[in-house]
């Protein structure tokens, strides 16, 4: 399951993050996640809180905001990978939902990071 690794990884990013700081407690941790990615955020959210036991960061809110795949292919599509095939999830496509064509750029969805860590001091 690499949602845990990536949970502890968060979870250490975030204590390196308030240390020497006067934290008092932490009130919740946003997460930006792309779609195209292959994180579960179910499972991500459980495995955060697991990572984070015997920490300032245990109990804590994980705020998972996510960013939805987009795509741009030469033919002038640009939208989301999975338009007009239900049946797929995003990352199976390796072609334009709208030409078949391969010459794809990835606009957005592989965002996997850290966005604000609110505290009180």
């Amino acid at each position: 399951m690499h949602e845990f690794s990536v949970a502890v990884e968060m979870v250490k990013s975030v204590l390196t993050e308030l240390e020497g700081r006067d934290v008092n407690k932490v009130l919740d941790v946003v997460l930006e996640l792309g779609d195209l990615t292959s994180i579960n955020p179910e499972q991500l959210e459980f495995c955060f809180g697991v990572a984070s036991k015997r920490t300032i960061l245990e109990g804590v809110t994980l705020t998972i905001h996510q960013k939805p795949g987009v795509l741009r292919c030469k033919c002038g599509y640009e939208g989301d990978p999975s338009h007009g095939c239900d049946d797929f999830p995003p990352l199976a496509y390796v072609a334009c939902p709208d030409c078949g064509g391969g010459d794809l750029e990835i606009l957005s969805g592989r965002e996997l990071g850290i966005k604000n860590i609110r505290y009180e001091g």
